[in-house]
């Protein structure tokens, strides 16, 4: 007998959720996770993993609250760490989710998010799908930020094959989790996700991005400045060295990230000077000397642990 489309099992999709001390960004992306709606692809069953990472459970008040029909499963993980918290969530989906999603406790999905991830799973047949997170303000910020666009999303064809990407608007097939987890020797620094991908692109599983999944993320005032856009560079070239060597610590390796590192720190550097009076270009330029300067403190050893700071609470 012929199973037809509407007697083929639904499948089961965990929303992973790790939240710290944000409960009106928590309260808005349930919210928001409520009201997703399905028309490219048969709706799913959504459930939503939700981690709290205060030993105190003051996500508990939030969660019970949490808009009728969206089942949620919290819990509390007493460690501080992204990867120890995030790996709760792969072990509370695992015995039930054919995948998992990503979303942060910052970040609102349009109604038609899931929706468009796992129809660009289903078109291209990739393990890993990623979207664009785009930047709301909770204040208005300097002009020189709006001018600069040093916020606006990255942007591909839908299909692009990537290298690497974040959790923060990604669709995993659970399986992948099966012999693996996030690397929690990068608690504080981040990059746990930049190497957990790192380590699924070497043994060949294709990550792409679907340029309609979208979800919305809000900024506030203590990242949209000067200072936390250069440390955020720093950190990204300390983190991305550090999960570049977790997976291949060879010489060949580090004399090559080394010399990027160089490069970047040189030219940004020089560029910044050249544009003193330009404070976007001159932003753009040092953001690059920021980052090469990352690339040569992991190199080194050193790790910057940017995520010791919440922002947005």
């Amino acid at each position: 007998m012929l199973m037809t489309r509407a007697d083929a099992p639904r499948l089961k999709i965990a929303v992973c959720v790790i939240t710290l001390h944000r409960p009106a960004g928590l309260a808005a992306l349930l919210e928001g996770l409520s009201k997703l709606t399905f028309s490219k692809v048969a709706a799913p069953e959504v459930r939503v993993m939700l981690v709290d990472n205060d030993a105190g459970g003051s996500a508990k008040a939030v969660a019970e609250a949490a808009p009728e029909g969206l089942e949620v499963c919290y819990c509390v993980e007493p460690k501080k760490g992204i990867p120890i918290a995030r790996n709760r969530t792969v072990e509370a989906a695992l015995p039930w989710a054919d995948y998992c999603a990503f979303i942060d406790d910052d970040e609102v999905p349009p109604n038609e998010w899931l929706d468009e991830l796992l129809a660009a799973q289903r078109r291209f047949g990739a393990d890993v799908v990623t979207g664009p997170v785009r930047t709301v303000f909770a204040d208005p910020p300097p002009p020189w930020i709006l001018e600069g666009k040093f916020f606006a999303p990255q942007q591909f064809t839908t299909g692009t094959e990537l290298e690497v990407c974040a959790t923060n608007n990604t669709l995993v097939r659970a399986e992948l989790f099966q012999n693996r987890r996030f690397d929690e020797r990068f608690a504080l620094t981040g990059g746990e996700d930049t190497q957990l991908f790192m380590r699924l692109k070497r043994v060949g599983h294709t990550i792409i991005w679907a340029e309609d999944a979208y979800v919305t993320e809000t900024m506030p005032s203590s990242r949209a400045n000067l200072s936390w856009l250069l440390k955020r560079s720093y950190r990204e070239g300390n983190s991305y060295a550090l999960a570049e060597f977790s997976v291949d610590n060879s010489l060949k390796r580090k004399l090559l990230r080394f010399s990027k590192g160089v490069t970047r720190l040189a030219q940004g550097g020089l560029g910044a000077l050249m544009n003193l009076g330009r404070k976007p270009a001159f932003v753009r330029h040092a953001r690059r000397a920021y980052l090469g300067a990352g690339m040569i403190s992991g190199v080194l050893g050193n790790r910057y642990e940017e995520y010791k700071e919440i922002h947005g609470v």
